[in-house]
């Protein structure tokens, strides 16, 4: 009789642990994953972001000259497919000779592009300047045609104009 008891126990627990996993899979399987970190030495910072649901990118800012690059890794072949640059020292208006002091990280972001307007990756990236006090956002144009070309590309940041503060001067927003 004992022995009936714990194969009783047993299968139900199998039982139970089945239909947890079950429904966990089924629950939750479509769920996204994705994160983003960055380093900094004394000349580069480099963050990561994710683009879309098949891939991230990569991204550098030379502190020196103010040059913010980035890449996207392709999901069919393991190559950058995708390149960008823009001068962010030129942008935000500060002069290089100050010895600039930038911070920068990834966020992430939805747009909702109106129609005719550009589609954008889901990061957004964040520079900020200390000497200046001024912090910028930048977006990263993005959509199926882009995965789609067979030929690496380089392709301009783009500047969100509204999104430019001093963070330094009461939060002015230029």
């Amino acid at each position: 009789m004992n022995a009936n008891r714990w194969l009783d126990r047993a299968l139900w627990l199998s039982f139970g642990l089945i239909v947890a996993f079950a429904a966990s899979y089924f629950l939750f399987a479509n769920e996204p994953v994705s994160a983003s970190t960055s380093d900094r030495s004394e000349d580069i910072i480099m963050a990561t972001g994710l683009i879309d649901n098949d891939g991230e990118g990569v991204f550098i800012l030379d502190t020196v000259t103010g040059d913010l690059k980035g890449w996207v890794l392709d999901s069919r072949n393991g190559s950058f497919s995708t390149g960008y640059a823009i001068n962010v020292m030129e942008y935000l208006g500060v002069n290089a000779n100050s010895k600039p002091d930038f911070s920068m990280v990834t966020g992430s972001q939805t747009f909702r592009p109106a129609r005719g307007q550009s589609q954008f990756a889901s990061t957004v990236i964040y520079v900020a300047e200390s000497t200046t006090g001024r912090v910028g956002a930048f977006a990263i144009p993005w959509g199926n045609a882009r995965r789609n070309n067979a030929a690496p590309t380089v392709v301009p940041f783009e500047p969100l104009p509204q999104a430019v503060a001093e963070f330094r001067n009461q939060g002015a927003i230029r």
